[in-house]
């Protein structure tokens, strides 16, 4: 299954700005209980630290975006494929993220959703992270709103599979914290 590719980018926003307008750590935090992952993958909650002071070691936020788009007649009954698609294209996108942030010392990627890496992943089990030179935080374990950041900085909305049908696209967001 091929699917198109969009690339989307806003302009850098300052951290604090980005922190009043589309943080709130308690309502995601929530959320992210009822996730088969809270407490079972490394990027994701609970953590050891407050995740504000996390947002707060750096002063700017680039968000950007993939948006995955599927034709009609790739979406009826093609719910495995796409996931499949949107998986790789999950793994690309992390892989730039981090290019850029080698790029800007001081800087840290986020990623778009939890990491995916090890199942089991190890640090559930109290063991460090096979992958560390990937492991990233993703803005929404970080109790970022992304459906409300995408609506805002993006003009899209995040859409949802029905049953077995893709929806018109998926949406990623990720993002560079700088210093």
């Amino acid at each position: 299954m091929e699917a198109a590719v969009r690339i989307l980018t806003c302009p850098p926003l300052p951290v604090e700005r980005f922190l009043s307008a589309y943080v709130d750590v308690e309502t995601f935090l929530s959320c992210c209980r009822q996730c088969p992952n809270f407490g079972r993958r490394g990027t994701c909650p609970p953590y050891r630290f407050a995740p504000e002071d996390y947002w707060r070691r750096w002063t700017t936020l680039s968000l950007s975006a993939r948006q995955i788009a599927f034709s009609p007649e790739e979406r009826r009954g093609k719910l495995r494929e796409g996931l499949e698609v949107l998986r790789r294209e999950k793994e690309r996108f992390l892989e730039d993220l981090l290019r850029q942030e080698a790029l800007q010392p001081g800087s840290m990627a986020l990623a778009a959703g939890a990491c995916e890496r090890c199942d089991p992943c190890p640090m559930a089990e109290g063991q460090p992270c096979r992958h560390p030179e990937t492991f990233r935080y993703s803005v929404e374990s970080l109790g970022g709103d992304v459906a409300a950041a995408a609506r805002d900085l993006f003009g899209l909305e995040l859409l949802w599979a029905r049953g077995e049908d893709l929806p018109p696209y998926y949406l990623l967001i990720g993002g560079l914290l700088c210093k």
